[in-house]
């Protein structure tokens, strides 16, 4: 990027996809030459991509306890401490399998990898709001989540970030998107950078 931009030039990039990480490099890359990253509102790969598939949908299920080894309450309540270790009130998690980890689900929605599309956001007392389709659960996956899992479509996610606000929340910047990071900072939520906190205990 630093020896293909002009000084003065604007590259466009879809931070919905990008990572914290990767969007700093290519900043700190174009700033060399004179050069701005601008995020897109619209991907313009979505706009010429007509007949571009739907989301997936695939059923949500289990993942029975003599699989997972920990019932998922214990676990949100073990990242939780983790999260509160960092000064941090909740943790917003976009790894799908960190998620199928913590609340012992499994689905279809990706090929060969038993993982459900969806988003997570994990407060420090232990109590996870997972942002998802619910068409897609199965008989008894409301009783395994129980009262300690919020379900909320995967559209209110922006909300839900935004109802961070005035809260440290931690993220990982190597996964967490660009989007994610910056709809925190403009609800008025402070960024607490680190790994996510479900990884080492996965």
């Amino acid at each position: 990027l630093a020896t293909k931009v002009k000084k003065g030039d604007r590259i466009g990039f879809d931070p919905r996809v990008t990572p914290v990480k990767e969007a700093e490099r290519w900043r700190d890359a174009m700033a060399k030459a004179g050069a701005e990253l601008v995020a897109v509102d619209k991907n313009p790969i979505d706009t010429i991509w007509t007949d571009q598939p739907g989301d997936p949908f695939s059923a949500v299920h289990v993942q029975p306890l003599k699989y997972a080894g920990e019932a998922s309450a214990e676990k949100r309540v073990r990242v939780g401490e983790d999260i509160a270790a960092r000064g941090a009130k909740a943790a917003v998690l976009n790894q799908l399998d960190s998620i199928a980890w913590l609340l012992n689900v499994r689905g279809g929605d990706t090929p060969a990898t038993p993982l459900v599309q969806g988003f997570l956001i994990l407060s420090a007392d232990g109590h996870a709001t997972w942002f998802v389709d619910k068409a897609k659960f199965t008989a008894g996956l409301d009783a395994h989540l129980g009262n300690g899992v919020t379900v909320r479509p995967i559209g209110a996610f922006a909300d839900g970030l935004k109802e961070l606000a005035g809260k440290a929340v931690t993220i990982e910047p190597e996964t967490a998107t660009a989007w994610i990071a910056e709809t925190l900072t403009a609800a008025g939520a402070t960024l607490v950078h680190g790994p996510d906190p479900s990884v080492l205990p996965k």
